[in-house]
């Protein structure tokens, strides 16, 4: 299980946000969501999801009015091409960012498997070991 983030953008300003929710494929509720505001952003952070899971965000109150909005999402380390499910072109693109940086600016943050702030071979051996899994 680990930890993501999220981020909705609005195109106004955000002030408030209650009622947050995450839920799995079934609907059952599903680890820990936690949301803060930032300018014209909600920033969603979501602990404790299990790798290969399908994920329902909620926002149903924003500045005060029922706007219900709603993500659906899937997380499957190694999937780096988001086909839902990790392949030999999801290899192939880790491979052809080693030593590449890795910043939050960048996009390459996907790539780095082990979060260790590079993309090496370790990354690689990552998905490699995971090849085949799909989201469900």
């Amino acid at each position: 299980a680990g930890s993501r983030v999220l981020r909705f953008q609005f195109d106004a300003p955000v002030s408030s946000v209650s009622g947050a929710s995450a839920v799995n494929a079934a609907n059952a509720p599903i680890g820990t969501i936690g949301t803060t505001v930032a300018g014209n952003d909600i920033v969603v952070r979501l602990d404790n999801i299990p790798d290969a899971t399908r994920v329902k965000i909620t926002l149903p109150v924003i500045n005060g009015a029922n706007l219900n909005t709603v993500a659906s999402v899937g997380f499957l380390v190694g999937d780096v091409t988001s086909s839902g499910m990790v392949s030999a072109a999801d290899i192939a693109a880790i491979k052809a960012r080693i030593n590449a940086p890795v910043t939050a600016q960048n996009g390459n943050a996907r790539f780095d498997l082990n979060g260790d702030g590079l993309i090496t071979s370790a990354d690689v051996s990552i998905a490699r070991a995971r090849a085949a899994r799909r989201l469900p």
